[in-house]
């Protein structure tokens, strides 16, 4: 996809913004979902990715036991992570698929 730049007078360079709007808008903010069977690295890797806990430092990262959900956001990304534990079966009837998934991307 081809990206146009329109350059205009100094008047105009206050007009952008980027990134979202409003960092606490959860109804844009896309979800990032981990789930896997129990000691398979989801927890692991939430830390090390996305919290920046040095990689060694995760073999005394204790079992996840309920879902976790952290908000990411900065000047360039705003995005939740959501992560299940391994015993925990997200398709339970007790749980809704729908609200769980919404903002994952292909849920239909």
């Amino acid at each position: 996809m081809a990206v146009a730049f329109h350059e205009e007078e100094d008047e105009d360079v206050g007009d952008y913004s980027y990134g979202l709007d409003d960092a606490n808008d959860e109804e844009s903010r896309p979800t990032v979902v981990l789930m896997g069977p129990k000691r398979s690295g989801k927890t692991s890797i939430r830390k090390v990715v996305f919290q920046k806990m040095s990689p060694n430092e995760t073999l005394f990262v204790e079992s996840t036991a309920r879902v976790t959900k952290d908000v990411i956001a900065s000047s360039f990304i705003n995005f939740e992570t959501l992560e299940f534990p391994g015993q925990m079966d997200p398709f339970d009837s007790s749980l809704d698929p729908v609200a769980t998934f919404k903002r994952c991307g292909q849920y239909s």
